[in-house]
């Protein structure tokens, strides 16, 4: 990617209207973006590292990412 694309790319990420993260293998969080700081009422620093699920429970969603990961699929229905 060009510089452009990098910065179009991270501004994308911080501004959607939706929440976003990057998340590991063992799903941790590695990247999250503004929203979903908002959304958690938390600063980035105290949520990198933390294991996806550490600010809510919302099951399912976090039962779909499990999944997802130990699958060899690139989606799940």
């Amino acid at each position: 990617m060009t510089n452009n694309s990098n910065e179009l790319m991270d501004a994308l990420f911080e501004h959607v209207p939706c929440t976003i993260s990057v998340i590991t293998s063992d799903l941790k969080y590695l990247e999250v973006n503004k929203k979903l700081q908002e959304t958690f009422h938390q600063k980035k620093g105290d949520m990198l590292g933390n294991n996806l699920g550490a600010f809510t429970k919302e099951s399912e969603f976090i039962t779909f990412a499990r999944d997802l990961f130990k699958s060899n699929e690139d989606t799940l229905i």
